[in-house]
């Protein structure tokens, strides 16, 4: 089953079921036949050389308490004039950088001038996301950005209603709108109770395919007029368009799209809003499936005040979200695959179930640790002139191999700028944990005793 608008022809074997797109044969291929040829050389990292370093603080944003690092700290207008001469490794404690200055200054392409400059970027304590199906959030940074501060809260009691109609119908003449079921004066009877998200699997319309409808009713406070408002749903399968008091609010499609709508004043829903009373949401879904509908994230409001602050961003698109999501891939169209700010230099990560940790390379002397690890860093990124060097491996047991006789990732990773001198250095949480997060700083001659190049305080 194809949803996806874009997924035209599909070739599979004349076996297969295809519904979506246009099932055509597989193509006939002619692979080449394979030559004796000579090993490959062996790729050799380039020389480890003795970086001073700096600490990013900045007053606001997320830092993890970590202890050892430089006193020397950088703030997000510093980080314009960040030098790779006089401080030539930046530590970043956790994933957070800010996108740009408080002022609005871009901070990217700086950032991006000091590693082709031969600086480093440390992530010290860094943690990961899951992958998703093809590395969508496999990234490493979480963006922030100085805006309007929001204040979220949870819309909590669903309901649920079926649409008897089928995919057939098109969006304008489906049975609830027509029944008005997006309106205020709507009585709930005919609504189940849902809980919200589920799942597909648990959905009460699992054996529905068609059209369905959510509902909820939300109180605004009367002192909250004036004020803009965001509408977070965040995934829904796979189409929907959302209604405030029965004026649309908002539409999009896609299982992985994140629905935000904003409401301001001036716009036709932010007029139908009732401050101080109550306020009806009802969504209208269509799926070509079973059990669509909101299966991934908690619904909220956002009301945006006039104090500004740190705001965790959306990678992908710079919407500010509640909290950071990062991007790792692009699923479709022009450019190179991975195509966020880190990815496209070779920084690829994600969560892993794993234990114990093995040292290599230069910080091999470290004594192993026998600890729970979270993540994993992978050369899935990489293309010239970067290039991967692990420093630690851990073990799990992902059960995607037969026998298992378990797999081993990299949790500690330096990813070199070959032509640049430039690179990246990955130091999970896991391993910052304990005393070997600052022995592997030391052996890769990152020095957090200096407070300037050359000099010691």
């Amino acid at each position: 089953m194809f949803t996806d608008p874009r997924v035209k022809v599909i070739e599979a074997p004349a076996t297969a079921m295809v519904s979506g797109a246009q099932h055509a044969p597989l193509s006939k291929r002619e692979y080449p036949v394979l030559q004796d040829s000579s090993s490959p050389t062996p790729l050799v990292p380039p020389a480890l050389k003795r970086r001073a370093a700096v600490t990013f603080v900045e007053d606001g944003m997320p830092t993890p308490t970590l202890v050892g690092l430089p006193r020397r700290h950088v703030t997000a207008d510093e980080l314009l004039r960040l030098d790779p001469g006089t401080a030539g490794a930046l530590i970043v404690p956790g994933n957070a950088l800010p996108r740009k200055t408080r002022s609005g200054v871009d901070l990217q392409d700086p950032l991006g001038r000091f590693l082709d400059r031969g600086g480093a970027i440390v992530f010290y304590g860094a943690t990961m996301r899951d992958r998703e199906t093809m590395g969508e959030h496999g990234g490493v940074v979480d963006w922030y950005e100085y805006r309007p501060k929001i204040s979220y809260q949870p819309i909590g009691e669903w309901k649920f209603r079926a649409s008897p109609d089928g995919g057939d119908v098109e969006h304008a003449q489906e049975y609830g709108l027509k029944q008005g079921w997006q309106a205020v004066n709507q009585s709930d009877s005919g609504w189940t109770a849902l809980k919200v998200p589920q799942v597909w699997k648990d959905h009460p319309s699992a054996q529905y395919t068609g059209w369905e409808w959510f509902k909820t009713h939300l109180y605004l406070p009367a002192q909250a007029k004036g004020q803009a408002l965001i509408l977070t749903l965040g995934r829904v399968n796979s189409r929907d368009w959302t209604y405030v008091n029965g004026v649309l609010a908002g539409s999009d499609r896609g299982d992985k799209a994140f629905r935000s709508y904003w409401i301001r004043p001036g716009d036709d829903a932010y007029a139908a809003l009732k401050f101080g009373g109550d306020n009806v949401i009802a969504i209208q879904v269509i799926y070509a499936g079973a059990g669509g509908g909101l299966y991934a994230d908690v619904p909220t409001v956002g009301f945006e005040s006039s104090e500004r602050a740190w705001t965790p961003l959306d990678a992908k698109t710079g919407a500010s979200r509640e909290h950071p999501e990062r991007h790792g891939v692009v699923s479709w169209g022009p450019g190179s695959f991975f195509n966020s700010w880190e990815t496209s230099r070779g920084a690829f990560g994600f969560t892993i179930e794993g234990e114990g940790v093995e040292f290599a390379g230069p910080v091999e002397g470290i004594a192993p640790l026998q600890v729970v690890t979270r993540e994993a860093f992978t050369d899935f990124a990489i293309s010239k002139p970067w290039l991967f060097q692990p420093l630690a491996w851990t073990r799990t047991h992902r059960k995607l191999l037969y026998p298992d006789h378990g797999e081993h990732y990299p949790i500690v990773a330096r990813i070199v700028n070959t032509k640049t001198g430039g690179e990246f250095i990955l130091i999970p949480e896991s391993i910052t944990q304990s005393p070997a997060g600052l022995e592997v700083l030391k052996r890769i001659q990152i020095d957090i005793t200096s407070d300037s190049a050359g000099k010691r305080p």
